[in-house]
């Protein structure tokens, strides 16, 4: 039973170790950095 326990309590270290890793990455894409160029607009362009 603790074999258990204890196998279970590292998943959960685990799964929590790669929240926090996917939390940051994406606080990371969200911060306000300038564009390196302009993007271009989607579809088809008239002259």
């Amino acid at each position: 039973m603790d074999d258990i326990l204890h196998d279970q309590n590292d998943i959960n270290e685990s799964t929590r170790a790669q929240l926090d890793a996917i939390s940051t990455a994406l606080a990371e894409l969200q911060a306000d950095e300038p564009r390196q160029r302009p993007h271009r607009k989607i579809g088809f362009v008239q002259d």
